[in-house]
Formats: C-alpha cells, sequence, structure tokens
C-alpha cells in the first residue's frame, strides 16, 4: 500500500514536517496543526517527524555530494540537464545558537528537545557567548536572461540619496558610528523634522514588521518610508531560486554549492554572477568551484564604507552628505580609481592615530582590495546582479525559524530543520519531489528496525 510502519500515515507526516520546518517553533507549528488541521499533537512529535525527514533529505544530499566530488573535471563540464542563459549565485552566513557538550549532556538527561531553552526553563546558559555559531546559506538564482548595448542605469537612484535609506543601510551591515544626532535640513529633511538617527532607528522597526509578513525580499528602491522610486532600470528579473543552508564548515560548504549548482546545470551556464559581502571565505569558493562566474560586491555593502568614510572626521551629517554623494557617485558609474584616491587624499588630511582616520584607512582597504569586483556599470550593461539583497533576505527567513534568545539546537537536529527550511523556500519545489519518490519506495517495513540491522 505504499505505507512504512511508522505511527502517521504519509499525508499526516507530511503535514507534520511542513509545520515543524515552516512555523517558528515546534510548539507552535503543534499549534498549527490543531487548529488547521485537527490534529492534536505534542511538539516532540512535530520534533521527530522533523529530524526523520531532515535526516533523509541530508542522506540524499550527500549522495548528490559524494557523486559530484567522483566527477572529473571533463565530467563537470557536462551538465545533466539544459544549462540556464543567465544565473547568479550568491552565499552568506546566519547566526544559530548550538548547545555547548554540557547543555547535550543535560538534555539527554533531561529529556529536553532540541531547540527548547535548556533544562525546559526560559533561562539561557551561563556562557551564552559560546553558544553562537554560523549557519552558511546560499542560493542557486535563474535570471532572466538580458542584456544592453550601454548601461540601463548611469545615473545613481534617487533611493541611494535618500538619508534615511541611508543610515539604515550603514547600520545594518555595522557601521554604526554616525555622526552627533542632529537635525537634518539636506534635501530629504522637512522643516522641524526629527532627528535622522532617531527617524532610522523608527523605520527599523516598521520595516522589519512589514518584512516578517512578506516572503519575498523587500526591493532595494524601496525606503524605509515605504515611498517606492519605481523599479530600475536593467534589473534583473528573478525567475527561480534553489536554497541550500548548513552548519558545516567552509571546507564542505563549497563542494555543496557546487554540486547542486552541476545538477541544475548552472556550471554549464554561458553567463553568471557570484555575487557576496565581500568576505575572503566567499572568494574562495567562487575562485576554487566558481571561476567562470563574474565576482561581484554587494552594491550596499560598498556603500557603507563609503559612508562611513565620508563622514569621518566631519561635525555632523549635514557636512559630510555631499561627499557621501559625490564618491557614491563615482563608484555608480564604475570610476573607482578616483574614489580611491580621494580616499588616499583623506586619510592624509586626518590626525594620526584618530579615530576618523582609522575608519577611512579600514574603508580604504576594503574597497582597494575589492577593486577588481566593483565595475557596477559593466554589470549593469550585462544584465548582472549588483546587490545580494536575495540571500540576506532568504538568511532572515531562515533565521526566523532557527534563530532566537530561547532556541538551542543539538547539530543534529539544527542542520535537519535547515535542510528541510531551505527545501521549503526553494521555488523548484524539492520537498512535493521528495514525497512523490518517497511514497513510491515505500517497502511496508520499519525504517528503524532496518537500520538496527
Amino acid at each position: 500500500m505504499g505505507l512504512d510502519r511508522a505511527s502517521l500515515s504519509p499525508r499526516l507526516l507530511k503535514k507534520l514536517v511542513y509545520a515543524g520546518s515552516n512555523a517558528t517553533s515546534f510548539q507552535q507549528g503543534s499549534a498549527f496543526l490543531g487548529e488547521l488541521a485537527d490534529y492534536a499533537c505534542k511538539p516532540r512529535q512535530v520534533l521527530r517527524a522533523c529530524h526523520r525527514i531532515g535526516g533523509e533529505r541530508l542522506q540524499q544530499r550527500q549522495q548528490v555530494v559524494a557523486s559530484f566530488e567522483e566527477l572529473t573535471l571533463a565530467q563537470r563540464d557536462r551538465p545533466p540537464c539544459a544549462p540556464p542563459d543567465l544565473i547568479a549565485i550568491m552565499a552568506d552566513g546566519g547566526s544559530i545558537q548550538i548547545r555547548p557538550g554540557e547543555e547535550e549532556e543535560r538534555a539527554a538527561e533531561t529529556g529536553a528537545a532540541a531547540g527548547d531553552p535548556p533544562g525546559g526553563t526560559a533561562g539561557e546558559p551561563a556562557s551564552k557567548e559560546r553558544c553562537w555559531r554560523e549557519e552558511k546559506v546560499g542560493i542557486l538564482v535563474r535570471l532572466a536572461p538580458t542584456a544592453h548595448e550601454t548601461d540601463p542605469c548611469p545615473d545613481l537612484p534617487e533611493v541611494f540619496r535618500d538619508p534615511l535609506v541611508v543610515l539604515k543601510l550603514a547600520r545594518e551591515v555595522g557601521h554604526a558610528d554616525v555622526p552627533a544626532a542632529r537635525k537634518f535640513e539636506g534635501p530629504k529633511a522637512e522643516e522641524g523634522g526629527p532627528d535622522v538617527a532617531e527617524a532610522a532607528e523608527a523605520a527599523d522597526v516598521a520595516e522589519a514588521a512589514e518584512a516578517a509578513d512578506d516572503p519575498e525580499p523587500v526591493p532595494a528602491d524601496e525606503g524605509p518610508s515605504g515611498k517606492k522610486a519605481g523599479r530600475r532600470p536593467g534589473a534583473p528579473q528573478v525567475l527561480s531560486r534553489r536554497v541550500v543552508a548548513t552548519r558545516q564548515t567552509v571546507e564542505a560548504f563549497g563542494p555543496l554549492l557546487a554540486a547542486m549548482a552541476w545538477s541544475m546545470g548552472f556550471l554549464a551556464a554561458p553567463r553568471g554572477a557570484f555575487v557576496g559581502d565581500g568576505a575572503a571565505w566567499l572568494w574562495g569558493i567562487q575562485e576554487k568551484y566558481f571561476p567562470r562566474l563574474v565576482p561581484v560586491v554587494d552594491f550596499i555593502h560598498v556603500l557603507s564604507y563609503v559612508f562611513a568614510a565620508a563622514l569621518a572626521g566631519r561635525v555632523d551629517l549635514e557636512e559630510g552628505w555631499p561627499i557621501y554623494q559625490e564618491w557614491i557617485t563615482w563608484v555608480w558609474q564604475g570610476d573607482v580609481e578616483r574614489l580611491l584616491a580621494a580616499l588616499r587624499q583623506r586619510v592624509q588630511e586626518l590626525p594620526e592615530g584618530s579615530a576618523a582616520r582609522t575608519t577611512v584607512a579600514g574603508s580604504l582597504g576594503f574597497l582597494a582590495g575589492q577593486k577588481g569586483r566593483l565595475s557596477y556599470a559593466a554589470y549593469r550593461q550585462q544584465g548582472l546582479p549588483i546587490m545580494s539583497s536575495l540571500i540576506e533576505s532568504t538568511v532572515k527567513q531562515i533565521g526566523r525559524r532557527v534563530k532566537g534568545s530561547e532556541k538551542f539546537w543539538t547539530e543534529e537536529g539544527a542542520e535537519a530543520v535547515l535542510q528541510l527550511r531551505a527545501d521549503y523556500l526553494s521555488d523548484d519545489e524539492p520537498m512535493t519531489h521528495f514525497w512523490k519518490e518517497r511514497a513510491q519506495g515505500m517497502t511496508g517495513q520499519n525504517p528503524y528496525r532496518r537500520k538496527a540491522s
């Protein structure tokens, strides 16, 4: 009959796995099942279903990676399916709390479930900083094939001339050292308006609330106030994405991403980009596994460094704003050498040993090191993406499931749920194919007995 000897029917098992993978917790998934599916179950039952099916998906994933690593270089050039015309591969890291060794021992003694607070209480481990670890997320994106005779958007979009937007973007990337708070009387401010820093913080809260209900990434040309400036001319159109997420090391993440790319024909795509935030481990993966893709540094990260350098040593935002606008326009138009020359001069103008000089020197070092990946005018002409907003959005979507001050995972449980969450976020619906193949492969035998034997 296509059934295994587990206590759940395939249809109900599918519902448990979906709820446990997409709700914010196993407890919430259990509540959703009781309300929407009229099935009362305990959170532990949802957890076990996710661990079981997540483990099966991990085995399948490992088989794909093992098969890929056995291929010769010549075989990797022959895709198993028709390659897409234009692609993008993006990767980034998120954060998740993993139980230390003693916490796992305590969980075994008390029967606490992965993702539950240690000891079954609302408290946190004494050394919480030891728990935070990095998960790695990648996406393989099919793009509508486009190219242009000239740069389709030579002028800097208005969104990057909005001080509220720029402040928000710079702070999200990590540049929180803005000048002393003052009313900004620039072109975007209103007479008697609120302090720019306070307005930016308020905008963060509003946009975060909206993003929680919207699974799609917020358009890059939409500011915190919600005012849209229209789609950027020549912006790539996303057709589909496949998501990969893991707690494994960089050495394991690279082959995993490459194996998925090969299985989808991406390694033979005639055009494509590898987009990242500038971290060295990303370019290591790109150079080893995706050397044919054009490396592109996320424009938002570059903007944050330019903004920090332009404001360093200035009295306030109003004084540094015109400098920022001039510098970021150079970057947008591909005149990176002119910006680097201005930064070198600015370093010499600032007092040695000052914090402002350190900030400018840091921006100069970052931009000089990424110089070969900043040809944004050429990338736009080729129809390539220049921003990593899609991977940033994907990391947040995964974080909604696995990240939280009261969520502590075992390595095994984290890896299983990360795999399932990535599957359900993928547009090509790998879980739909999984359930069909699983139903066809059922033998009626107890899977645990087979494993034990």
